[in-house]
């Protein structure tokens, strides 16, 4: 909370003078990323009997909402979910099969970074061309 709330903030307050999206498009992206991992937490709570997600991950993709815009969260959660399936594989694949939990938030982080330092265009053209 210490570094993601902030964080949320900040990327509210940098696109009320548009930085990176709109500011109603930071809002909504805000919402729409806490309220997109939290019903999946809720389903998963009520499917499995335990969380699925951490409640640091629902903050996280709503200050990268915040930051990029609604429209942006698909291709967050997308290039996460895929960085967290190849690098989750390649360490199960090395250490066996263990009943262990790997933490979504840096797949997360390094999705915000790529999208801030990347072309968006790229990023778009990379994801649909798959």
């Amino acid at each position: 909370d210490a570094l993601t709330l902030p964080l949320l903030w900040l990327g509210l307050l940098l696109n009320t003078n548009p930085r990176f999206t709109s500011p109603s498009a930071a809002i909504l992206g805000a919402a729409l990323g806490y309220g997109i991992f939290w019903l999946v937490n809720q389903l998963s709570c009520w499917l499995l009997r335990k969380d699925g997600l951490g409640g640091g991950d629902a903050k996280l993709l709503a200050a990268l909402g915040a930051w990029f815009g609604w429209e942006m969260i698909p291709h967050l959660i997308l290039i996460s979910a895929l960085l967290a399936s190849v690098i989750g594989g390649f360490w199960v694949w090395r250490k066996g099969l263990q009943h262990t939990h790997i933490p979504f938030g840096p797949f997360l982080v390094i999705a915000g970074m790529l999208t801030l330092f990347t072309n968006q265009n790229f990023i778009e053209q990379w994801l649909w061309h798959w």
